[in-house]
Order: C-alpha cells, then structure tokens, then sequence
C-alpha cells in the first residue's frame, strides 16, 4: 500500500515501517510494551522520554545510536479515552493514519515533507491508540520562532523566499491546507549549511475537484458504510474528506468526526439523508 514501508505486528500494534528503517522494530517493541501497559512508566526510564502529556495525547523522543552517531525520534502518542470516539473509529480511519497518509501523498508529490518513519494502530475490537514515530530534525523550529530571532535581512528574505516557492508548490500539487500558519512549517539548516524550509502540519487532504466522476463514485459508497451508524453534518464540506489512491480505486473517508451525527434512525433513513447531502455538497462546489 505504501511502497517501500512493511508491516510488523508487535502484541496487539500493527506497525507500517519504512524497510530503510526496520533497525527500530526492537525499540518499537519496547514502546509497545510500554504503551500497552505491560511495562510502567519510571523516572529513570532509558528508552523514552516524555516531553509533553496530556488527557488524550502523549509527546516523547528517544535515541539510537548508528552508524556512530545517535539519531533522534520523535513519538507521537494518541489515544481514545471515551466511547463515542472508539465506536467512530468502526468507520474512519484514525488521526494518526491521516497524518500519515497525507505527508506520503505530499511527499509522493514532491512536496519537501518529514514523513513519518513508522504508524502503529493499538487495537482490541476498538482502536485504542495510534502512534507515529518521526525522525527529529536537530537545529530547527517553527517559521514564527525563526523570523522571532534575531536573523539578518538578507536571511529573512532567502527563507521567505523559500516560504512562497513552497507554498506555491503545494498549492499545485493538490495538496492544501486550511490554514497556511508560520507554525505550519519548520526551518533548518542543512549538513551544508543551506537554509531549507518544509511542511510539518498534519491537517491537509488532497483536492477532492480532480478525477470527478471517481471521488462521486467514493463519496456515495462512503455514504452507504456510514448510514448504519448515523448522518452527516448538514455544514459538511470537502474539507471533512480524506481521499486515498487503493490500487486503481480511489477511497474517500471522513476526517473530521464533528462532521458527523451518531443515531439509531432506521439505515434506510440515514442512507436517504447521506444521499441528498452529498448531492447538495458536490452542486455547492459546481457553483
């Protein structure tokens, strides 16, 4: 599905890791068992370390040390802690598989992305827990922190430069984004010492006005999966889709879970309702 990535099943994660990067599966192993619950959590834990906590999100990073030097990986950890949000994910791909697939898509497009190296899923009847591990780019931050440093005029203006050839290249790939925020982007230097600026924000999706008749086709089926569980938003607009390429089938899924209605209406009802949206939303973008 995605080339050059395998599949490794570690106790109850699916992991898809790139093969270039199959040397982490043994620390992937330990962060399973960790976030499993079958190791606790210590203040002298040597693998992981927790920079950032919350209800529903866990921010870490860890070393390795290769080809004598020691590489660093950011750990992105999120999880479902309520009902309503695992039954949800019975019908929609998680936010962890959407900012996976969409760095991939960018990157396939030759959109300059840091795609992450390895996703997990934590199933057991719902989906428990996502993760993504992303290699960390040293001596870099966010365009707002940079341009709030004390740079040169002549480097502002390369970067900004940059920024917009960037923002250009994104635009014509097909790729978008909502909102086009300074902290959106990261800078760095390169090992030769060339200023580069990248994507790093997750929430794009790929342009539902190309190839039609195929996304028509998609979002009807995606209609008929979600009626036994409820209705779309009346407001729903393309940009609550995902759309993925699988094989020769284009797939369109729901990104955004607000933009849907949980109810126990008869699926006949639901179907009739997800119907007219969809046809109301597709005249809305002919106009």
């Amino acid at each position: 599905m995605f080339k050059g990535y395998i599949s490794n099943t570690i106790g109850r994660v699916q992991w898809t890791i790139h093969a270039q990067s199959s040397f982490l599966i043994p620390y992937l192993e330990q962060i399973s068992h960790r976030i499993s619950g079958k190791v606790k959590e210590s203040a002298d834990d040597t693998l992981l370390t927790i920079m950032r906590k919350d209800r529903y999100k866990i921010l870490g990073e860890f070393e390795v040390f290769r080809v004598n030097e020691i590489q660093t990986y950011l750990v992105k950890m999120y999880k479902y802690s309520g009902l309503i949000q695992k039954v949800k994910q019975l019908f929609k791909n998680t936010r962890g598989f959407q900012e996976f697939n969409t760095t991939y898509v960018a990157a396939m497009k030759g959109v300059p992305v840091e795609v992450p190296v390895a996703y997990g899923e934590r199933k057991h009847l719902f989906t428990k827990g996502f993760y993504l591990i992303i290699g960390k780019i040293e001596r870099s931050c966010t365009l707002r922190e940079y341009f709030r440093t004390g740079v040169s005029p002549g480097e502002r203006r390369d970067v900004m430069e940059k920024f917009g050839t960037l923002s250009k290249n994104i635009h014509d790939s097909g790729v978008k984004q909502d909102d086009f925020s300074l902290d959106n982007f990261l800078a760095y230097a390169s090992e030769t010492g060339e200023r580069r600026v990248i994507l790093i924000d997750s929430d794009q999706y790929v342009d539902l006005h190309s190839g039609k008749n195929s996304i028509l086709y998609a979002l009807f089926r995606l209609a008929e999966q979600v009626s036994p569980f409820g209705t779309f938003s009346k407001d729903l607009s393309t940009h609550d889709f995902l759309v993925q390429m699988k094989g020769n089938r284009l797939e369109c899924y729901l990104g955004n879970y607000t933009a849907f209605h949980i109810n126990h209406h008869p699926v006949q009802k639901n179907r009739t309702v997800n119907t007219h949206i969809i046809k109301q939303l597709l005249q809305t973008n002919d106009t």
